[in-house]
This record gives C-alpha cells, structure tokens and sequence, in this order.
C-alpha cells in the first residue's frame, strides 16, 4: 500500500567551466553524460576545451572543482522549477489494519525527516 510519494530535489545538474551564468547563453550541444565522475581533475582537464556542459552529481562533485580552485557554474533542475518524485513509501495493508495510528506517526515522522 502506497502510503506517500517523496517529493525530492534531483541531485543531477549539468555544470560548467566556461564564464556562462545561464543555460541559454549555451551555443553548443556538446554534453559530457556518462560513467565518468569528476572525482578527478585530470578528467576535466582532457576534456574541458571540447565540452561545454558536464553532467554531474551536485550533491558531491563541485566539491572536487573546490578543491582544486577551479571556477564553475551548476544548473540545477530545481532552479528551473523542475522537481521529482524520487521515492514512495510504502506498507503493507495489514500493518495499516493492525496498528493504524503507528503508520500514521511513522508517516508524519517520514514528512519531517525525524
């Protein structure tokens, strides 16, 4: 039994080097979208005059660029209004038969995180 969906922000941006502070300033379609992370400066390095846009995750890989002092730009979807919903939480129709109010209090806890 579906009890909630979980509204969530997309961890996934496209990230720029370039001095380009809007999606539409973008005049290429070259994208960097696969198993590679940012991990390594080294990667970005090779590719940085041949790509415009990587994709990235941004709840990790701008740190990297941090640390390494090298000047970024991240578009998220949520700056764009654009959200998911990322998980369901889910029961079973006998845990909500039997103890009704507990599904409840576990519901609402879920909502604020506690």
């Amino acid at each position: 039994m579906l009890m909630m969906p979980i509204l969530k922000i997309s961890p996934l941006a496209l990230l720029t080097t370039k001095d380009i502070h809007s999606l539409v300033d973008f005049e290429s379609d070259k994208i960097l979208i696969n198993k590679f992370s940012l991990k390594s400066p080294t990667i970005l390095e090779i590719q940085k005059h041949k790509l415009d846009l990587y994709a990235v995750y941004a709840t990790n890989q701008p740190y990297y660029l941090k640390k390494n002092h090298i000047k970024y730009h991240l578009f998220s979807p949520a700056h764009y209004g654009l959200d998911f919903y990322g998980d369901m939480l889910f029961t079973s129709q006998h845990e909500v038969n039997k103890h009704f109010n507990r599904t409840i209090h576990f519901m609402d806890a879920s909502k604020k995180g506690s």
